[in-house]
């Protein structure tokens, strides 16, 4: 393989350890195409956690994969997180994956293929289909566009990729300065950064990843994640990637969902969702 993908992951104590192991046991499954896997602690790290790792990074060097685990002193967010992560990533691509989702089977030799058939990309990513207790009980995906173009025009009402099925050129990413800590927007400013500068982007109709959800309206409800959204606009403005017009039609119809009960919030984004 010419192509060498590094994984990059984030864990912090609140996450579920059971969930933390499916997680690496659906990369495990690919081992044969990942060079090396960079998880970075969020803060300190329940002992279980710490069980878990130390188990796995055994196994990773068994499949002589390169395992780093970076740690930061205490907890300060995913964007925070992932660009110290970058730090330690030594090959061409970094792969995102979180501590609570799983690998669809053959994610990574996919990967493989489209990299090196379109080396002229900068980020590769895929849809996803969410699931509650196992993946495919739901039967909801997150459809995002597939051309540049679409998603470029998306980018402007909605985050454009699944952040999680990301694959990056490592290149790319340190061009525009990696990721910020825009809380819950990390990787949608990133893209913007990204897409502001021209770099090309590209989504594949297949699911490479399955993505746990509970009660999205729970996060993504109330006076906090509203406070955060302007923040992320905000932004978006200062660095000219949003006109004020464009701000203002992004902005009004969240203003209404965001203070929404959060039963009804959770409705509203399963409508939201493309169903199969």
């Amino acid at each position: 393989m010419s192509v060498k993908i590094s994984i990059l992951m984030s864990v912090y104590i609140n996450d579920s350890v059971p969930f933390f192991k499916e997680a690496l046991d659906s990369l495990l499954i690919q081992h044969e195409y990942i060079s090396q896997i960079v998880l970075v602690c969020d803060g300190v790290v329940s002992p279980e956690h710490e069980f878990v790792i130390k188990e796995y990074e055994k196994i990773f060097f068994i499949h002589e994969i390169d395992f780093k685990n970076p740690r930061l002193s205490f907890n300060q967010g995913l964007g925070v997180a992932l660009n110290y992560g970058t730090l330690f990533c030594d090959f061409d691509y970094i792969v995102r994956m979180d501590s609570d989702d799983i690998c669809a089977e053959n994610r990574l030799k996919k990967l493989h293929l489209l990299v090196d058939e379109n080396p002229e990309i900068d980020v590769i990513g895929s849809q996803i289909e969410e699931f509650k207790r196992t993946p495919g009980d739901l039967g909801v995906k997150r459809i995002v566009p597939k051309d540049r173009s679409n998603i470029f025009k998306y980018s402007k009402l909605r985050n454009p990729m699944n952040h999680v099925t990301a694959c990056i050129k490592l290149s790319s990413l340190k061009k525009v300065g990696g990721y910020e800590n825009v809380l819950w927007h990390e990787d949608y400013f990133l893209w913007v950064k990204m897409l502001q500068s021209g770099m090309k982007f590209m989504n594949v109709d297949d699911v490479h990843v399955h993505v746990r959800v509970n009660q999205i309206g729970e996060r993504r409800g109330g006076i906090r994640y509203l406070k955060s959204e302007l923040a992320f606009l905000k932004r978006v403005v200062n660095i000219k990637y949003f006109s004020i017009f464009e701000a203002i039609r992004y902005m009004l119809p969240r203003l209404v969902v965001r203070l929404l009960p959060n039963k009804l919030t959770t409705h509203i984004y399963k409508i939201l969702r493309r169903t199969n």
